[in-house]
């Protein structure tokens, strides 16, 4: 009776125009609605349908596929920090936050946030009528639950670290407080996604031990089966609430089932995509021409969150003068190296010190940062006072300006330094390429003896920027030996400030001090493509990569 009255409520709101189309299918599809009969009520109240949900409406089922290089680990998040559980259980659980498309942070299971003036407590509002997979209810209990089992258990998880310097209260049932013993804007990054889930306490309880096979969580899938060296396979949560703002579909998934099959070997999933087995795969450079004509596939493109730069030594004799720096800057072809070495467009050139996939990256930037200007670095290594000498090659008080370059044993890492040493020869700098297994390089780099060092980093956030050039990681990380109080003191500031805005204007300000400095050249983001089969329509892919289906349909 009372669902009755619901409905009912529902109907007259919605032939009133008390509420509009988004209001009207979250309390739907919370009453279990199906998509079908939603798109019915709004076609005969002559409100537009979305082209989504009416697509669904007529092909609602179905199951995707897409491959996996192997079993996962577990399906439990505090326990791991393995790349493919965490790709098969960011679909079963849900956080707190969701990152959106702009890359700002929204609320998922919590609807907002306030934080303290001194920025060390975070009081969530959470969001009510959500339920885990197994029924029970999702409050603020769970959540202080699931934090606390992190920080007691989850030394594996990435945010573990974090996790022991938070202490959670519970206000009310529905309002959480976070309590942090330093300041940690990074926390909103890491606890978007899997690795901030927030686990049914009463699915733990029952579990035991054994919760990484039977793992319950709030998000658009729940786990079914897992066929050890086979598959794993989820299905439709019916009373899913929590749909990030970026789907037109705010219930349930309209595809009833998403079947993860184990296949190791690179080129067996490339050939299970063209037999159909499964439905989506990430391509390389030389998979990409295979598939780009190919009527049965669509390509999709993702900004990885990762920078490749050449790195400059400024402790090195030659590279102490930043007069010399910048003069490099200016003589690296970003262009030529993407255009060269990444057909098919698999990398961006990107010349800020964050690239566009990760927030604080600015644009405004990337007109202040030097250019490709061969004729800038020639003007600047003469004011440095290297001579260009009958060979090709500058000289100063009799030494040749020749630099030791370092960079990983791979074909490609040879094929980019070989073409950085060709460019600079141009502006009359010698370079001379040595070769590491990575492990060896990384050993190598503490000690400061090479002079410029062609690696890349990925990260999802802009405490990037203290990973790799902060002073105190001068000897691990910061393979530049580059050490600035200004920039260590805005990095610090950066990763205290919790307010996103403010945020953000402080790493654009280290971007500035990075750029005047050059303790790199930035190069290039990377860019990932996917082959989706075209039978799994209305799919699209998030910025930084991994697809979106929760508003698909499978069309056969």
């Amino acid at each position: 009776m009372v669902r009755e009255d619901s409905l009912r409520s529902l109907l007259d709101d919605v032939e009133a125009r008390r509420i509009d189309r988004r209001a009207f299918l979250q309390r739907a599809f919370a009453l279990g609605v199906t998509p079908r009969a939603a798109a019915a009520v709004l076609g005969s109240a002559g409100i537009a349908v979305p082209a989504g949900l009416a697509a669904a409406a007529q092909t609602q089922g179905g199951t995707i596929s897409q491959a996996i290089a192997s079993d996962p680990e577990t399906l439990d998040p505090h326990d791991t920090a393995n790349s493919v559980s965490w790709t098969v259980f960011t679909a079963i659980h849900n956080a707190l936050i969701y990152k959106d498309l702009d890359l700002t942070y929204k609320g998922a299971l919590a609807e907002s946030w306030d934080i303290s003036e001194d920025n060390t407590e975070v009081t969530f509002n959470l969001r009510e009528g959500i339920t885990f997979h197994d029924g029970s209810e999702f409050n603020a209990d769970a959540v202080k639950f699931s934090f606390d089992r992190l920080a007691d258990m989850g030394a594996k998880n990435p945010n573990y670290e974090m996790a022991l310097g938070i202490t959670t209260e519970v206000i009310d049932p529905l309002t959480v407080k976070l309590i942090f013993d330093a300041p940690n804007a990074a926390f909103f990054n890491a606890f978007t996604g899997g690795y901030g889930a927030i686990l049914s306490p009463s699915a733990v309880e029952s579990a035991g031990d054994q919760y990484g096979r039977q793992p319950v969580g709030t998000n658009s899938y729940k786990f079914n089966e897992w066929a050890t060296g086979s598959t794993v396979s989820l299905t439709a949560f019916e009373d899913f609430a929590a749909a990030p703002g970026y789907y037109e579909n705010t219930g349930s998934p309209h595809i009833d089932e998403y079947v993860y099959r184990v296949i190791p070997e690179p080129f067996a999933q490339i050939a299970s995509l063209e037999t159909g087995e499964i439905d989506a795969v990430g391509l390389t450079a030389t998979d990409l021409p295979r598939f780009e004509d190919d009527e049965r596939f669509e390509i999709f493109s993702a900004n990885s969150t990762a920078l490749n730069y050449l790195g400059m030594n400024v402790t090195r004799p030659i590279l102490k003068d930043v007069t010399v720096r910048t003069a490099i800057v200016h003589a690296v072809d970003r262009n030529e190296l993407v255009d060269t070495l990444f057909e098919g467009g698999l990398a961006q050139a990107t010349a800020t010190p964050l690239p566009p996939s990760i927030p604080g990256y600015d644009e405004a930037l990337e007109a202040t940062a030097p250019a490709y200007d061969p004729d800038a670095a020639a003007t600047l290594l003469d004011e440095a006072g290297w001579i260009m000498g009958d060979d090709g090659v500058r000289e100063k008080d009799g030494e040749k300006l020749l630099l030791e370059l370092y960079t990983a044993s791979t074909q490609d890492r040879g094929q980019q330094a070989t073409l950085i040493q060709s460019q600079l020869r141009k502006v009359g700098i010698d370079v001379e390429i040595n070769q590491l297994e990575v492990a060896a390089l990384l050993d190598f780099s503490p000690s400061g003896e090479h002079d410029l060092f062609l690696l890349g980093w990925s990260w999802s956030d802009p405490d990037a920027l203290f990973l790799f050039l902060s002073s105190d990681r001068v000897g691990t990380s910061n393979h530049m030996h580059y050490s600035n109080p200004e920039l260590d003191a805005l990095l610090i500031e950066g990763q205290q400030a919790m307010d996103q805005d403010v945020r953000m204007d402080v790493y654009r300000k280290a971007q500035e001090v990075i750029l005047a400095d050059s303790p790199w050249v930035a190069l290039w983001m990377p860019i990932s493509k996917t082959a989706v089969n075209t039978r799994v329509q209305n799919v699209s892919i998030y910025p930084t990569g991994g697809l979106l289906t929760h508003d698909a349909w499978i069309e056969d």
